[in-house]
């Protein structure tokens, strides 16, 4: 197990606090607590030193030289070739008591299957590519699959980490493009996640997620985070729970872009290479093919219409509920080059808010308060 930290002492010693309350079994379980270079490194490092252990050996790493979020993580990933498997925890995620016990099972189930490029801990509530919310089909299992690599809790197995290594040592430098949310590919150069994201959109690869979450993000400022948010802070599973997980080809699956994958040919006999569903409304002409299922109002031929009547979204192709809200279009034998539409706003604000409008608008206020204010900060330096 991995433990990466860099200048939040308070944040590290909540981690490692919520890791000693942790489920391990009998198990014998090597913690090792990786420190970049910052000038909190005395501080932290005399955390790291004091916290007692009891699970197995402690190690307690620093570097000379800083290394930056990205190349850090990279060399965390790489000691699975000295533990066949690590869990990585950065220091502003808290993990559930049952976090172990999940790994280790999915590991297992799941060693074998070339179509998984890594376990996640975190279960999302929110579609991180359009900020808005996110509720997966669920079947009998415990378990779904996103195309997505996941930075808040998450495990590699070491053949799933060599074999994104690999990749890597051809692909570390990206040119964007439409084949991720565009959000991806403006992320800063030291994120190591958008290198994975296309990694596993090339190789069409998937992560295990799991409804219940086993870890959540305390969104503390740090290298990525300007300001502090409970955005993506998720309700964690409490007690020790016993997993049912699916194989992948039986499994929900959700591409890059949070979207069902499952729709077209179980509940609309379109076979999947012929539809492109967008309902975030986040995917590039490009992307558009024979059929498309969105709620864009554009001038080609309806061929279904339904409504925003059940949560979430794709539900209501499911019950086949009947409305003007979503639209499935047939484009014809030849995809447009450009096609222009636009989602009818208020119907979506107000299917996607959790919040009484009074509440929205304090809240769009007062955020727009401190985005003027950050502004102004940031021109005066």
């Amino acid at each position: 197990m991995v433990v990466v930290t860099y200048n939040r002492p308070s944040s590290l010693e909540r981690l490692l606090k919520a890791l000693k309350n942790s489920y391990y079994g009998n198990d014998n379980v090597d913690l090792i607590i990786s420190i970049d270079k910052s000038d909190k490194e005395k501080v932290v490092k005399e955390i790291a030193d004091n916290y007692n252990w009891n699970v197995g050996n402690k190690y307690v790493r620093t570097f000379k030289e800083r290394q930056g979020l990205r190349n850090h993580i990279l060399k965390c990933g790489d000691l699975t070739n000295s533990y066949e498997a690590v869990i990585i925890f950065e220091d502003d995620i808290v993990p559930a008591e049952n976090f172990y016990k999940f790994s280790k099972e999915a590991l297992n189930y799941y060693k074998n299957d070339s179509k998984i490029a890594g376990i996640s801990l975190y279960s999302p509530l929110i579609n991180e590519m359009a900020e808005k919310p996110f509720a997966p089909m669920q079947d009998h299992s415990d378990v779904y699959f996103i195309q997505s690599a996941q930075s808040w809790g998450q495990c590699w197995s070491k053949e799933m980490w060599n074999d994104f290594r690999s990749w890597y040592e051809n692909n570390n430098t990206l040119k964007t493009g439409y084949d991720m949310p565009s959000k991806i590919y403006s992320w800063p150069e030291t994120s190591w996640k958008k290198f994975y994201m296309k990694y596993i959109v090339e190789t069409n690869k998937f992560f295990v997620y799991p409804y219940i979450s086993l870890s959540t993000n305390a969104s503390e400022i740090g290298e990525h985070a300007k300001q502090q948010s409970n955005m993506y802070q998720v309700p964690l599973l409490h007690g020790i729970k016993d997993y049912k997980f699916t194989d992948f080809e039986n499994g929900i699956k959700y591409d890059v872009f949070f979207e069902n994958m499952e729709i077209g040919e179980c509940y609309l006999g379109i076979n999947n290479s012929n539809l492109c569903v967008d309902l975030y409304g986040t995917k590039n002409h490009n992307f558009y093919k024979r059929y498309v299922l969105t709620k864009k109002r554009m001038n080609y031929n309806v061929i279904k219409r339904y409504s925003l009547s059940f949560k979430p979204h794709d539900v209501n192709i499911i019950f086949d509920e009947t409305g003007d809200d979503i639209y499935l279009y047939d484009l014809g034998e030849e995809v447009p080059t450009i096609i222009k539409g636009k989602i009818d706003i208020k119907k979506d604000l107000d299917f996607n808010s959790v919040l009484p409008w009074k509440y929205s608008l304090i809240k769009g206020i007062l955020n727009f308060k401190e985005y003027i204010i950050r502004r102004m900060f940031k021109h005066e330096k």
